[in-house]
């Protein structure tokens, strides 16, 4: 089962994407590292599997990979699904969502030096105040 899932994930990662010029990329996602150290391997694993947006777990005593990608819709609720005519809606309340972010990352046209952007939602600012996010 690994084979399988690591076999589906390289297609997605090999995939030409846009660079945002009008030309494509050669790979959706690439990874040039050295791994060296005394580091937990479950977590050097973890850290690889994070390039592609995946997950490294356990089932039926067997490591398993999984990656965070579209995929076709797997239940479609509508009327006729509702008990009651309620509809019941959760998620995260919108005071504990971020909503600046500073994003640092290698960048291509900068010759893969560092270099961060910052993103924002002004209307959620203005509503219920800064939370940021960093990430690389």
């Amino acid at each position: 089962m690994l084979l399988q899932d690591l076999w589906e994930i390289s297609k997605r990662c090999d995939e030409p994407v846009s660079d945002g010029l009008g030309g494509t990329t050669s790979y959706r996602y690439t990874c040039n590292t050295i791994i060296n150290g005394d580091s937990d391997k479950l977590q050097t694993l973890e850290n690889l599997a994070s390039v592609f947006h995946g997950h490294v777990y356990w089932h039926d005593g067997a490591m398993r990979v999984f990656q965070d990608r579209a995929a076709d819709i797997a239940l479609l609720v509508n009327q006729s699904s509702v008990i009651n005519g309620q509809f019941e809606y959760s998620g995260a309340s919108l005071r504990t969502i971020n909503n600046v972010a500073n994003v640092s990352f290698n960048n291509p046209v900068k010759l893969y030096k560092e270099d961060t952007i910052f993103v924002e939602d002004k209307e959620s600012i203005r509503h219920h105040g800064e939370r940021k996010y960093e990430c690389t």
